[in-house]
């Protein structure tokens, strides 16, 4: 029998590609949907293109869940970050720099409004 680590898991346990997947959409799920969406915006904008030509290009039937995005009502799917980088023009390293300094804005306010 295999002894729990602290962190509930075995310790020889691996993490299999759905469980990190799980913990990505959970940050990602935390951080500012308003302020992911109006980035985006902003690239778009910036290119001249539509929120149609993004979601033509990212295989949705309808631009809703681009607007989805960029109004901060929803948040792009995990699997799909890479995607939107790239649809975006949106370096990875840069992108994945702004998703970093969202989390730890995140954070920030969290440990905040824990001292109250």
């Amino acid at each position: 029998m295999s002894k729990l680590n602290g962190f509930g898991h075995t310790r020889c346990q691996k993490v299999d590609k759905f469980d990190y997947v799980g913990e990505l959409k959970v940050l990602l799920d935390s951080i500012s949907k308003k302020n992911l969406g109006d980035y985006l915006k902003k690239r778009r904008l910036t290119l001249g293109i539509t929120q149609k030509h993004i979601a033509q290009i990212m295989g949705y039937s309808t631009p809703q869940f681009i607007s989805n995005w960029e109004r901060g009502i929803s948040s792009p799917p995990v699997d799909k970050l890479e995607s939107v980088s790239n649809v975006y023009g949106i370096p990875n390293k840069k992108f994945k720099a702004f998703l970093r300094k969202e989390v730890n804005n995140t954070l920030d306010r969290a440990f905040r409004s824990s001292k109250d």
